[in-house]
């Protein structure tokens, strides 16, 4: 237990020498972003040298979202995919009701793109196969 407080000891007095050995204090930083730490409890553990600062982890987390949807217009391009989406409601109760806390209710949207990358692609006529296939099917069900 001993040698683990030393070590994080040690990082905190690196990162307190140089901004580019910061690895520890980087992953804590998206961590308590996504815990949902407030602006103002970042800056206290950035002072503690804990983590990186408010303002770089919200560019961080940023950068990171960019270059994940830029991975998958690439990869739409490229391969076969499907899109699955649908709509969120997320209440947000509060148990003890005073002026300035009440209960919300939030609404969104989440999506996940499913990529095939070994899928054959769909001749140009699949779509006005499909279309002549269904009035068929409609003139004649059975």
């Amino acid at each position: 237990m001993e040698s683990q407080i030393v070590i994080v000891i040690l990082l905190i007095l690196s990162y307190s020498q140089s901004h580019h050995r910061c690895r520890l204090q980087k992953l804590l930083a998206i961590y308590l972003k996504f815990k949902g730490i407030s602006a103002k409890g970042f800056d206290t553990l950035h002072a503690m040298a804990l983590t990186m600062s408010h303002k770089w982890t919200c560019n961080s987390v940023k950068r990171i979202s960019e270059r994940g949807m830029d991975e998958v217009r690439q990869r739409a391009r490229k391969d076969s995919w499907s899109l699955a989406y649908d709509n969120l409601q997320l209440p947000m109760t509060v148990y003890s009701q005073r002026i300035d806390s009440k209960s919300q209710f939030g609404n969104g949207t989440a999506a996940t793109v499913f990529v095939k990358r070994d899928a054959k692609p769909l001749s140009s006529s699949a779509n006005q196969d499909l279309k002549t296939q269904r009035a068929r099917g409609m003139k004649d069900p059975l």
